[in-house]
């Protein structure tokens, strides 16, 4: 999962918020914590980023190195202009989505 990490961004929100609850199920699970106890909390004490930020960073990164890397195929991809509306649902638009609440990128996708 960590290798295909950039391929995650441009997933259904509905494959992201799965990949969250999972998360934070186990986390959950390991620490033996009780239902009122929030994630936030649970990440914080362990020190682990959430899953949805970890996609998005390793992404950020990624779309980063493109120029250095030497593969005539990603050399050929068109450049990316936020601008242009067909561009929004290519992955590298997801870097600017919040995943903090999920209705809120419902939204933001919507217009």
């Amino acid at each position: 999962m960590l290798y295909a990490s950039p391929i995650w961004a441009s997933a259904a929100t509905t494959h992201l918020k799965r990949l969250h609850v999972f998360q934070n199920i186990h986390l959950r699970k390991m620490l033996n914590a009780p239902w009122f106890v929030r994630n936030e909390v649970l990440h914080n004490d362990l020190k682990i980023e959430p899953i949805l930020e970890f996609l998005k960073k390793q992404s950020f990164n990624f779309f980063n190195r493109i120029p250095q890397i030497p593969n005539e195929s990603l050399q050929q991809l068109p450049a990316y202009d936020a601008s242009i509306a067909s561009s929004q649902k290519r992955p590298r638009a997801a870097l600017g989505h919040s995943y903090v609440h999920f209705p809120v990128l419902k939204r933001l996708r919507a217009h």
